[in-house]
């Protein structure tokens, strides 16, 4: 890869690519990407945490990002305490003079068995 946005959507495509899930991950070295595979599945190590490093490892400035995330269980007007069940994580990835978002986790989780009708609009078209 040549670019930054090259590298970032190689590192993203790659690693959703990835079982996370099934089957076993083989430890690796301490600062390897089976390692962190493995942390990931065992939810040592959050998906966000894992892109910030590979990203790093390819020489992309990245930051970790903590904060709360309104989830599928958040329902508008919850209260404040509740929110701090939603701590999570995301990443910010410097790519051609500008800091992207990405949150890891979303992009390759699926959210089943949810009751679509839940869902509050909050602004329309």
């Amino acid at each position: 890869m040549t670019t930054d946005i090259e590298k970032v959507r190689s590192l993203f495509v790659w690693m959703g690519c990835q079982n996370f899930q099934s089957g076993s991950i083989p430890n690796g070295k301490d600062d390897s990407p089976l390692s962190y595979m493995s942390k990931v599945k065992k939810k040592t190590m959050s998906y966000a945490a894992f892109f910030v490093k590979i990203c790093r490892a390819a020489g992309l400035k990245s930051v970790l990002i903590k904060g709360i995330a309104k989830s599928v269980v958040y329902d508008v007007g919850d209260p404040l305490e509740e929110l701090q069940q939603l701590r999570n994580n995301w990443c910010a990835i410097y790519v051609n003079g500008d800091w992207r978002f990405v949150f890891p986790l979303w992009a390759y989780s699926a959210v089943e068995g949810r009751i679509t009708d839940k869902y509050t609009l909050i602004e329309g078209n």
